[in-house]
């Protein structure tokens, strides 16, 4: 917490007064890099006008959303990564589902609609998330260990295709 105060610049009364316990403190971190995670890969489901993608666009967009997020903020990438299974996080739970739940229901109507279009196989939203997310994140601590980190032209295509594979109708 000395860290976090010195760093931030504020007295020890400022610190402990938004943030009581170092898990709080943690919570807010995460709470934070998970809401500008979300900011940064749901815009990627739409067009400039605001018009959802087709499958096939909004699966790779979402897989581009997420490896330039990586490469363009690491430090929160880091945060979303290694403090996703600790204790602090998972006892905020409620909060942190309830934020996920919002990015889900956005991700889970425009899959829906491009399944209900005849563009996407019908699978279960976690088990669709999986097949497109887990190539990227499981790589994703590798790529943090780079300084940048970096995520070759070829790996993208590949994990966007091979995203795209997996959901295909």
């Amino acid at each position: 917490m000395e860290q976090v105060r010195r760093a931030a610049g504020v007295s020890n009364g400022s610190l402990y007064h938004h943030f009581p316990t170092k898990p709080q403190l943690v919570q807010a971190v995460y709470d934070d890099a998970l809401g500008r995670y979300h900011a940064a890969l749901l815009p990627a489901l739409t067009d400039a006008q605001g018009t959802p993608l087709a499958a096939e666009a909004g699966v790779r967009a979402l897989v581009s959303a997420h490896l330039e997020w990586v490469v363009a903020q690491p430090q929160a990438a880091a945060v979303l990564h290694r403090l996703r299974h600790t204790p602090a996080v998972a006892e905020a739970e409620p909060e942190i589902g309830q934020r996920n739940a919002g990015a889900l229901a956005v991700l889970g109507a425009w899959m829906r609609s491009r399944v209900e279009a005849g563009e996407l196989a019908d699978l279960p939203l976690p088990v669709w998330v999986a097949l497109v997310f887990a190539p990227a994140l499981q790589l994703t601590a590798g790529w943090l260990r780079q300084q940048p980190p970096s995520i070759p032209p070829d790996l993208r295509r590949r994990l966007a295709d091979a995203a795209w594979r997996a959901v295909a109708p």
